[in-house]
């Protein structure tokens, strides 16, 4: 509600509701997020062409600002134990997330590429059951592991176990072996 109310020197405008403001067309971010400092600063050429906050957003380099990659859902381990995902990057087109648990290893494909014909991004890859192979590594020593990756070989490596070598033969024909 908003009240005015007059008097011989004039009026005088209370009020006493949200006023609701009109929405506001900006043209560019060219600015990014601007600092506290400058949310005053209506004189600057950059205070009409910034944001005050711009959270999972990137600033294009022509202004325009768009949403940042988000993270996609792929599924639930098999184990309550702590795991350690772990990128294994051959090309473009042939990526995997390694996931690591309770003496085992599980495999992702394709994290963030092209879709599958089933309309995701990656998946667990199956082989009936999902595809494993089996490590000596417990769940208390898995982020103590060191990795080094040639091709399509991945060496690990941690100070209580022999040095291993996973080699990639297919997408379901991973061989963990001592080096």
């Amino acid at each position: 509600m908003v009240t005015c109310t007059g008097n011989r020197w004039g009026f005088r405008v209370s009020i006493a509701a949200p006023v609701l403001m009109n929405n506001l067309i900006q043209p560019s971010f060219s600015a990014g997020e601007l600092s506290p400092a400058l949310y005053g600063r209506v004189d600057l050429a950059k205070y009409h062409v910034g944001a005050a906050t711009m959270r999972n957003f990137f600033v294009d380099y022509k202004g325009g600002a768009s949403t940042r990659p988000g993270t996609q859902f792929i599924g639930t381990t098999d184990t309550a134990t702590a795991t350690r995902l772990v990128p294994f990057v051959f090309s473009a087109t042939q990526q995997y997330i390694l996931v690591f648990g309770d003496r085992y290893i599980e495999f992702i494909r394709n994290p963030l590429t092209a879709h599958y014909p089933n309309s995701s991004n990656a998946g667990f890859i199956l082989s009936g059951p999902r595809y494993q192979v089996i490590t000596p590594y417990l769940p208390a020593d898995l982020f103590s592991l060191e990795f080094d990756q040639s091709a399509d070989i991945l060496q690990i490596t941690h100070p209580s176990y022999p040095r291993m070598l996973l080699s990639r033969i297919t997408d379901t024909n991973w061989t963990l072996t001592a080096a």
